[in-house]
């Protein structure tokens, strides 16, 4: 029955909005999303009710922005600490270019990613991660303006579509 299903439905919409707004879900932003979820709950069955509360997380401006939130007795020009849930924010999408792992996420939880140690090991998993190729071909190709190597065409015949894929690939 539908109101059995209810809590389960809860607890899947709440692990999907951590993992997207990248921070615990406010009980606001439950609300919302078991609204959604009751409406196509209501609409037809359990399925379609999550498909609305998923629809309504991948809108969600905390799912398509990365925010930081400022203190709120923020004065023009100061410098603030950002949390360790921005951190992890910060940190996977500059080396991955995606969201962070249940390991980053569980360290920013329990507030573990401002010991500079742990922030080190973190940083050299991350790296040697199959994910931090993100870093170099956004970062690299972007600093170095690879993307212009694949409309210069030298006259050589021994350059060549390989040789091109070889230069990318060493830089």
């Amino acid at each position: 029955n539908a109101s059995a299903e209810e809590p389960c439905a809860q607890k899947i919409l709440q692990a999907l909005a951590y993992r997207a707004f990248r921070r615990p879900v406010s009980e606001q932003s439950m609300k919302t999303l078991m609204a959604f979820y009751q409406e196509g709950r209501t609409l037809r069955d359990f399925d379609t009710g999550i498909q609305y509360g998923l629809s309504r997380i991948l809108v969600d401006p905390r799912f398509v922005f990365r925010f930081e939130e400022e203190p709120d007795d923020l004065k023009d020009g100061e410098n603030y600490a950002i949390n360790d849930f921005e951190l992890a924010s910060r940190l996977s999408f500059f080396l991955w270019s995606s969201i962070p792992d249940d390991e980053l996420l569980s360290l920013a939880a329990a507030g573990k990613l401002a010991d500079s140690a742990q922030l080190d090991r973190q940083i050299k998993r991350m790296l040697q991660d199959p994910k931090a190729q993100a870093l170099v071909e956004n970062f690299g190709f972007s600093w170095l303006s690879l993307a212009k190597l694949d409309s210069v065409n030298p006259t050589s015949d021994d350059f060549d579509g390989s040789l091109r894929v070889a230069m990318k690939r060493e830089t």
